[in-house]
């Protein structure tokens, strides 16, 4: 029924650990979108060696436009995908169906179609190893800022203060390690709860993820927490 489905990956090609964002347009004529009593089913690609965000899109038409004098409506997904390991990405095909009915009457059955899309690849470039430091954990970030809080900063022998360390920016947060920190000698350490916030922003998935820690002094005096690093 002329129904067309593509795949479009942007960019083309990444480094490991940078955004590639895959959306899958399925285009219907205006005369079988209309025979439609129910919404098509877009079933996303899979994906091999990538960490994959789906991101919220239109539940009904996304676009329409008109080619060559006749109008084609536009049902999409989006996903915003992390490749992993360098090499080729590869992406699986992705799939619409939909009903249309066997004749006009209004209880008559409805005949299924599916239409599939060809796999698709995206190079993958490995990390540069110039200027690359020895600690170099493997992450990959851009606006990358990090801060560190403790509350309280005064307090007595054998109270506890609440430290958190915060790293923010764009990239895969979920994957972001934990910062190397070092910690004063006579305190005790208590590693807490790890907090992440991811969101869209400009296309691009950027969030924070947060790292809780109790520290509890053994002794009175001035305890430094230095050496935060990623």
């Amino acid at each position: 029924e002329s129904v067309a489905l593509g795949v479009i990956t942007a960019p083309g090609s990444a480094m490991v650990g940078a955004q590639v964002d895959v959306v899958v347009a399925a285009w219907f004529p205006r005369e079988v979108r209309l025979q439609l009593r129910t919404p098509p089913t877009l079933t996303r690609p899979a994906f091999q060696g990538a960490w994959v965000y789906p991101q919220p899109g239109p539940a009904g038409i996304a676009a329409s436009r008109q080619v060559n004098g006749r109008w084609y409506d536009l049902f999409v997904t989006h996903d915003a995908v992390f490749p992993l390991t360098p090499g080729r990405l590869q992406i699986g095909r992705a799939r619409v169906s939909y009903g249309l009915p066997v004749t006009y009457s209004f209880l008559t059955r409805e005949l299924r179609h599916e239409v599939q899309s060809e796999p698709r690849w995206v190079t993958v470039a490995s990390k540069p190893a110039a200027g690359r430091p020895a600690t170099a954990s493997g992450m990959a970030a851009a606006g990358l800022r990090l801060a560190v809080e403790a509350a309280p900063r005064a307090m007595a022998l054998g109270d506890a203060s609440a430290v958190s360390v915060t790293l923010s920016g764009r990239g895969n947060v979920a994957l972001w390690p934990e910062p190397e920190i070092t910690w004063p000698a006579e305190a005790r350490v208590y590693p807490g709860e790890i907090e992440q916030t991811i969101r869209l922003e400009n296309g691009q998935i950027e969030g924070s993820k947060q790292f809780r820690y109790l520290l509890v002094p053994d002794s009175a005096g001035i305890h430094a927490i230095h050496g935060v690093r990623v």
